[in-house]
């Protein structure tokens, strides 16, 4: 058990010293770039992704003797106990004993993604002179902090301070990095001192006089900023110069030099060690007193601050950000912003400038860093925050993905809807018309309606109004079922409403969602509706019932003219099949079998020479039946005496149409004709149907007058006529029915009196239509002369005229 633990105990301290200097591997877990730029100490540098698709990368490689390998191991090692923000971040570190191509040592450092500074320097060509200024400011500003922590904090020294041992990341914030020099300031005295070990990796030009010299006893005797300190002043000539250092003698131009750092810039080359300007004091000069440093440093240090502080900080800041790159707004600023939102409890007044900045950058930056941050803050307690979203709903919504919105925002937003605020639910309302279009119909039909259905009869009316207008405007993102089963009710219930708005609203909609309805729809719903609106109290009211009642006569005009074009193309359809049936059959009754098809058979009875030609009957299109003036009773004279009741027929002016109209049939047979008001007062009235007619036997003809006239009395009751009792001569309809060889239809009967004449004409139009239809023909009884007894048939039930 003790060997055991002895070994497990070394097995420990390996693995931890291992972790120190790196991992002994054959391979690296990243995709490494194959474009390898030339770093600092034999170094070079390339993108790399790791292979389980974390957080991009950058892999720094040394290859060389065993000296060059012990001095990247130091950097290595150093790199990873060292921790600070404006210190490289290490994320893994890599010794391959025979390389990843088998031919000697390799060091892999990988790091946070970054770029040389060299290349941001470059790219600043479109930063005016007061913006490079101050961005070289913050930057020297964060190398300074990080030299300050290695000297006067770790008492340590860097030994190679320069352009090209800054990196900047993808913020563009500065850091210092190559560490392969870094050492005890005072560590001569121990086995091994990088500084003095690897003095050869570091170029003349950057070199004090003593560190040129090799002089150790003087180093180990002096501050431990004072290489350093100089190594400073040489990076404030190359980043001003934009050129890289060549000679030692270039550190005395001084014309390119800004005014407010020069006597520091002096300070720091001062030629006595002592002397030197120590970094943690560089940090107060006057030249990092600017706008941009002062935001960054407040940001950096956001979670100290106090909520005025930050609330006065956030208010003031939009209107500095104008002064701001571009390039740092979106990349160094933004990123600041969003932190302190998600995890510092910052301010409404920072979303604003969220979103302010969200305006500036790409599709790409606003769904990776800006819609998640949004997705969070939507659904914070803090009311002000939710409120400030739904207020720029109209910015967030175009940025954000489909997907994002329908799964991730609704959920959250939807909650407003149930919010005790009446002012919540009104903005969550009207945020919602801006992510319709990108939510799923499934999503607006299964829960946004079930929430505007309760908000429609919300207390507060104008959250009733804008649920009507909001319904209207996502209707085209609804399914048409659900539109013809969701809209007209929803307004139709708006038009109820006692607030004046709530109903001019639903009018609105009405006219604007009208394509959603039927003709049917519009005529036997909407108009009823709408109708009422008309007389209302409120001008604009009214004003907007007409509007949408000249909208909808419109849609049903247009139906109207569609309707006569397939009824026209029908007739003229059945007109061509019945052109084809009549060559075909060689029959010349068929326009008259359609008119009067119960009759044809008996015209072919006719005996006397007054009947009219069948043919004739194609141009009938109204039958005037003139009832006779009231006469004594006496014997009524043979059908063809002159004084019998002439039959007058108006023919038609056009050809009749192929089918029996129903005006035709309503005219000809049993209609009152007596008056211009004739039927307009009993439109509200239900028509009813006649009786079912008895079947009437055929009467045998009397041997005698007397026989005759009791045999005529007894079956004109049996077909329920009303006999005159005046007598009088038979009215024109028995003539007529007389001479097609058939009797007449049987009317009602009038056993009211004149008192009853009105509902008698009633009941009896259609009446005298079914009678005439049930009816059975008779036999022909002849040419004999009637008796006196016989009575006309009583059609207006007054006795006659």
């Amino acid at each position: 058990v003790w060997t055991w633990l002895k070994k497990r105990r070394f097995g420990m301290a390996m693995n931890f010293l291992s972790s120190l200097v790196g991992r002994a591997t054959s391979t690296v877990p990243y995709a490494i770039d194959a474009n390898q730029r030339a770093d600092w100490g034999g170094w070079t540098m390339a993108d790399a992704q790791p292979r389980d698709g974390s957080e991009p990368a950058t892999a720094f490689r040394k290859r060389g003797n065993a000296e060059d390998i012990r001095a990247a191991k130091n950097g290595a090692k150093r790199l990873r106990t060292v921790r600070h923000p404006n210190v490289l971040r290490l994320i893994d570190s890599y010794d391959l004993e025979n390389g990843d191509d088998g031919q000697g040592p390799v060091v892999y450092v990988v790091t946070e993604r970054v770029k040389t500074l060299r290349e941001v320097l470059r790219s600043m060509k479109d930063f005016t002179a007061k913006q490079r200024n101050e961005y070289l400011a913050w930057g020297l500003k964060q190398i300074t902090a990080a030299v300050s922590f290695l000297n006067n904090d770790c008492n340590l020294v860097h030994g190679n301070v320069c352009m090209d041992a800054v990196v900047v990341t993808e913020k563009l914030e500065w850091k210092l990095h190559g560490f392969d020099l870094l050492s005890d300031a005072k560590g001569s005295n121990l086995p091994e001192w990088p500084l003095q070990d690897f003095a050869w990796m570091v170029q003349k030009q950057y070199k004090p006089a003593e560190f040129a010299k090799g002089d150790w006893d003087t180093i180990h005797s002096s501050p431990p900023w004072a290489i350093d300190a100089w190594g400073l002043g040489c990076l404030i000539q190359e980043v001003f110069a934009q050129s890289q250092l060549n000679r030692t003698e270039e550190l005395r131009r001084t014309q390119h030099i800004p005014q407010a750092l020069l006597p520091d810039y002096q300070r720091l080359l001062a030629s006595t060690p002592s002397k030197r300007m120590n970094p943690s004091r560089l940090t107060n000069s006057p030249f990092f007193n600017n706008s941009l440093v002062d935001i960054m440093v407040f940001l950096e240090n956001f979670a100290l601050r106090d909520d005025f502080e930050k609330d006065t900080f956030f208010k003031k800041l939009p209107g500095q950000v104008e002064s701001i790159p571009p390039p740092v707004l979106k990349n160094t600023l933004l990123p600041l912003v969003i932190n302190a939102l998600e995890y510092n409890n910052a301010p409404a007044s920072a979303l604003n400038l969220l979103l302010k900045l969200g305006q500036d950058v790409d599709e790409q930056t606003y769904a990776a860093k800006i819609s998640p941050c949004i997705v969070k803050l939507s659904g914070s307690p803090e009311r002000s925050i939710r409120i400030t979203i739904l207020l720029h709903m109209d910015k967030i919504a175009p940025h954000m993905d489909a997907k994002v919105v329908d799964g991730e925002l609704y959920p959250k937003i939807s909650t407003g809807f149930l919010d005790q605020s009446g002012y919540i639910r009104e903005l969550t309302l009207k945020s919602i018309a801006f992510l319709a279009p990108k939510m799923k119909e499934k999503t607006l039909t299964g829960s946004l309606l079930k929430h505007l259905a309760k908000l429609q009869v919300d207390a507060e009316p104008s959250i009733r109004a804008n649920t009507t207008i909001l319904l209207s405007n996502i209707a085209q993102y609804l399914g048409k079922s659900t539109c013809e089963r969701v809209l007209l009710n929803a307004f139709c219930r708006a038009l109820k409403d006692n607030f004046p708005p709530s109903r001019s609203a639903g009018l609105l909609s009405m006219g604007s969602t009208a394509k959603y309805y039927t003709a049917d729809e519009i005529a036997q719903r909407a108009l009823p509706a709408v109708s009422p609106m008309m007389v209302d109290k409120v001008q604009e009211v009214r004003k907007e019932a007409f509007k949408v009642t000249k909208v909808f006569f419109g849609i049903l005009q247009e139906n109207a003219k569609k309707l006569d074009e397939a009824d026209a193309a029908s007739s003229m359809e059945k007109k061509t099949s019945e052109s084809s049936s009549f060559i075909s059959n060689g029959e010349g009754q068929g326009s008259a079998s359609t008119l009067l098809g119960w009759a044809v058979s008996s015209f072919s009875n006719l005996k006397t020479s007054k009947a009219n030609d069948v043919s004739s009957l194609e141009k009938i299109s109204t039958v005037k039946l003139q009832d006779p003036a009231p006469t004594e009773p006496k014997e009524a004279p043979r059908p063809d005496s002159t004084a019998s009741a002439p039959l007058t027929l108006h023919p038609s002016t056009s050809t009749a149409p192929a089918g029996p109209p129903a005006s035709l049939m309503d005219e000809d047979i049993g209609m009152d004709h007596g008056g211009d008001d004739a039927g307009w007062d009993d439109m509200d009235i239900p028509i009813l149907e006649p009786p079912p007619s008895r079947p009437i036997k055929p009467i045998a003809p009397p041997p005698g007058p007397a026989r005759k006239a009791q045999s005529n009395a007894g079956s004109t009751a049996k077909v329920g006529t009303a006999r005159n009792p005046s007598g009088g001569m038979k009215s024109e309809e028995d003539q007529l029915w007389d001479q097609l060889g058939m009797s007449a239809p049987t009317p009602s009967i009038n056993r009211g009196g004149t008192a009853g004449a009105q509902g008698m004409r009633r009941s009896a139009r259609p009446g005298s239509m079914g009678a005439m239809k049930k009816a059975e023909p008779q036999k022909k009884l002849g040419a004999t002369r009637k008796t006196s007894s016989d009575v006309p048939i009583d059609r207006d039930g007054e006795g006659g005229r």
